[in-house]
């Protein structure tokens, strides 16, 4: 696929751990939540910061209001950082409704008049593009959480687990997850070493070509709490029948780490936060 096709894949069906309201954004939590990551990479003089949160931040708040989202999430890339990183910022947007992913910003010129009536539309595609590189997109849906119901506050700093797993055993990896580690993540929450734990599955793209199906969101309130190494600690409370070095095996049999990323939230709106306002 050329950057082109590419380029325009993203912005049809596509808007960067996401805290706990990413999954309680929404009054009807049983339902399917659909989270689209998009990696941006900045450009030296496009003050891409500013453009998200003085302008496009209004702009999803619009989405938000018009019910075609439930949240939007910015993360800057704390690890790893350099020059020949892929990425630097990642967006994050949730959705509770599969319909509103087949044109996403179908109605943006009608909320960008709304939300800046002087605003020309065409610049701010001009000012976005030379702000920052839309480098690729994809869309996950939320599988399970450790700590059901909405958090006070989302989580500051999440480390982002990126998961291949062999084609046939998603099952099996789902279920170690949800039988052997989710449970250790609970515990760590309640003991307030973490704030939360998410465990997300690929929609899209698909295929052999990608190297990783799932992520893991493991959701921290501080840097403090996320130095912590509190692991095998809740390991040994929660399963005290079980060698964690034997069954680490039995994780490793299941999937492949094939990166974790650090992101540090910098800005964010939520349903909630539009409720509290109004």
């Amino acid at each position: 696929m050329n950057k082109n096709m590419l380029l325009m894949f993203c912005i049809l069906s596509l808007s960067v751990l996401i805290s706990s309201p990413l999954l309680h954004a929404q009054d009807q939590p049983q339902s399917t939540i659909y989270v689209e990551v998009d990696y941006m990479k900045a450009r030296p003089g496009g003050d891409y910061m500013s453009l998200e949160k003085d302008i496009w931040k209004a702009l999803h708040q619009e989405r938000i209001k018009n019910g075609d989202i439930v949240g939007w999430y910015l993360y800057g890339v704390k690890f790893p950082y350099g020059q020949n990183t892929d990425y630097d910022y990642v967006t994050v947007t949730v959705y509770n409704d599969i319909a509103k992913l087949e044109d996403p910003y179908k109605q943006i010129e009608a909320m960008a008049k709304k939300a800046y009536p002087d605003m020309d539309i065409a610049e701010l595609s001009k000012k976005t593009a030379a702000a920052r590189d839309l480098v690729w997109g994809e869309v996950f849906t939320v599988t399970d959480e450790a700590i059901p119901g909405p958090s006070a506050s989302p989580a500051q700093f999440i480390a982002v687990n990126f998961m291949e797993v062999e084609q046939g055993k998603g099952a099996a990896y789902e279920e170690m997850e949800r039988e052997l580690v989710k449970p250790v993540h609970a515990a760590r929450a309640e003991a307030g070493d973490m704030q939360d734990w998410l465990l997300l599955s690929r929609m899209a793209p698909w295929g052999d070509e990608y190297e990783y199906q799932y992520m893991t969101v493991d959701l921290y309130g501080s840097w403090e709490n996320m130095s912590k190494d509190s692991f095998g600690e809740a390991w040994k409370k929660v399963h005290p029948e079980k060698d964690m070095a034997t069954f680490y095996e039995k994780i490793l049999e299941t999937r492949t780490l094939k990166r974790q990323e650090t992101w540090q939230l910098l800005d964010y709106i939520t349903e909630g936060d539009i409720a509290a306002s109004e």
